[in-house]
This record gives structure tokens, C-alpha cells and sequence, in this order.
């Protein structure tokens, strides 16, 4: 599981770096080194955990490449991915609802283009759910990539289906 979410940072990054975003920021005029910032909503255990040990794990396969990570609780996430995306600066690398939510980043012209790295690379995009990339689309373009899936159920009692 924890290979899956290192290869999704690491392909949204090679996306990022392919696309030539010019939110990067280098660490030092001769190091040569890209600092990218990575804005999530998982600050508590275990996931907090998980990211500081994905981000580590990318780092070390990448010395080019430094990742600075912030993450707040998800209410506070809701407000201040709004407020970050509205800067000089927004995070290169974050998360987001689907639907509405992402679809007014994706109007404000706050999301990159992901179409080409779908087309570019089948053996990846295949094993995804159209389900799930739909939300995340927009005018004939995908914006985002799902990282999980979660399901809502609710049953109903046989008495109540009775009547």
C-alpha cells in the first residue's frame, strides 16, 4: 500500500516537473536543487507518518528534488487551500474534494492539465476507475488524480422495507 502512494507522489511530481510549473522554487542558484511544497490535510497519526515517510523515501530516490510538506486538520484544510491557491506562491502538490470543489480551481486556473499524462501513459491510467477521474475533469480535461476510494453504504431494515 504505502509503494502505491509513493509512486502517485512520484508521478504527480514527474507530471509537475514535465509541465515546467513555475511555482518551483530553487533552493540555491548553484545547487541546481527544486524545492516543491506539498499541502495535505492529514496531520494526526498514522498518516502523518505515512507522508513524512513517503515524501522521505521520494527525496532519497530524487536528491534533486526537495519536498516541503505543511498539512492542517480537514476543516481548517477547506479554508486554507482556498486562501493558499489565491497566492503568488499556492502549493505545487495538493489535495482536493471532487466535483464542485475542485471544479472552482479548476476555473480559477489553479490546476494543471493532467490530459496528455493519461494519454502518455495507458499501462497507469488504465488501472484506474473512470468513476473516479470523472470528478476531477472539466471541459474534456483531467485535473486531478484519485488517490483512494471510499464507499458510503446504508441498509434498510426489512421491517421498513415492509411498509
Amino acid at each position: 500500500m504505502k509503494k502505491r502512494y509513493v509512486f502517485l507522489i512520484a508521478a504527480i511530481i514527474g507530471m509537475l516537473l514535465a509541465s515546467g510549473c513555475s511555482g518551483f522554487q530553487s533552493s540555491g542558484a548553484d545547487s541546481g536543487k527544486i524545492t516543491l511544497k506539498l499541502f495535505h490535510r492529514w496531520p494526526k497519526e498514522p498518516e502523518k507518518s505515512f507522508f513524512e515517510e513517503a515524501v522521505k523515501e521520494f527525496e532519497d530516490s530524487h536528491p534533486d528534488i526537495s519536498i516541503q510538506t505543511e498539512a492542517v486538520l480537514n476543516d481548517s484544510y477547506k479554508d486554507k487551500i482556498k486562501v493558499m491557491l489565491g497566492t503568488s506562491q499556492p502549493p505545487d502538490i495538493y489535495f482536493s474534494w471532487s466535483d464542485e470543489f475542485a471544479k472552482k480551481i479548476i476555473r480559477g486556473g489553479r490546476a494543471l492539465d493532467l490530459t496528455s499524462y493519461y494519454q502518455d501513459d495507458q499501462t497507469w491510467s488504465s488501472q484506474l476507475l473512470t468513476s473516479q477521474i470523472e470528478p476531477f475533469s472539466d471541459g474534456g480535461k483531467t485535473y486531478g488524480v484519485p488517490w483512494q476510494m471510499a464507499s458510503k453504504e446504508f441498509f434498510i431494515t426489512e421491517t421498513f422495507s415492509k411498509n
